[in-house]
C-alpha cells in the first residue's frame, strides 16, 4: 500500500492557478474546450443565451508543450501517515476481541511492549496531573469556602 497516494496537487500548482474567490457554486456548470484547456467555461445555468464566464488557469507556461511537461513531471509520493500510538493500543485493547479470530492479527495486531507501555505511563502521569489539580481545587475551596 505504501507509495499507493501522489501528491497531484503540487503538479496542478506548478501549471495552474487556482479559481477565483467566489466563482463557484454549487448551480454552475463548468466546462473546458479541448482547443485551449487553459481556460476554464463556467455557465450559472443551462439555459440557451446564458452568459459565459472565463477564467484563464494558465501559470505563463505560453509556448511550452504542455502534454510533453505533464508527462515528464513526477509526482512525489504521499507519505503513510500510519496510526496513532494510542490508536493502536484502542484497538488492541478494545476492538480486537470483537474481532473474528483470523482478521486479528491484520486488523489489530499487538502494538508492541514498548508501545503499551509508553502509553500507559502517558496516562498515569495525566491521571496523576488530574488528581493535583483537583486536590489544590479543594484545598483552595476549603479556604475559601
Amino acid at each position: 500500500m505504501t507509495g499507493d497516494f501522489k501528491d497531484y496537487e503540487s503538479l496542478r500548482n506548478l501549471h495552474y492557478r487556482r479559481l477565483e474567490a467566489g466563482t463557484v457554486l454549487s448551480n454552475h456548470i463548468f466546462s473546458v474546450d479541448a482547443a485551449n484547456p487553459r481556460t476554464l467555461l463556467t455557465q450559472v445555468d443551462d439555459i440557451e443565451g446564458t452568459e459565459i464566464m472565463t477564467q484563464d488557469l494558465g501559470k505563463g507556461l505560453e509556448g511550452i508543450d504542455r502534454s510533453e511537461l505533464l508527462r515528464s513531471a513526477e509526482a512525489r509520493i504521499i507519505p503513510d501517515p500510519g496510526v496513532p500510538n494510542i490508536k493502536r493500543v484502542e484497538l488492541y485493547k478494545n476492538y480486537r476481541p470483537l474481532i473474528p479470530a483470523q482478521y486479528r492479527d491484520d486488523l489489530c495486531p499487538h502494538p508492541g511492549d514498548d508501545v503499551l507501555n509508553g502509553i500507559r505511563k502517558e496516562r498515569n502521569i495525566k491521571q496523576r496531573k488530574r488528581q493535583k489539580k483537583k486536590k489544590e481545587m479543594e484545598e483552595e475551596n476549603k479556604r475559601n469556602g
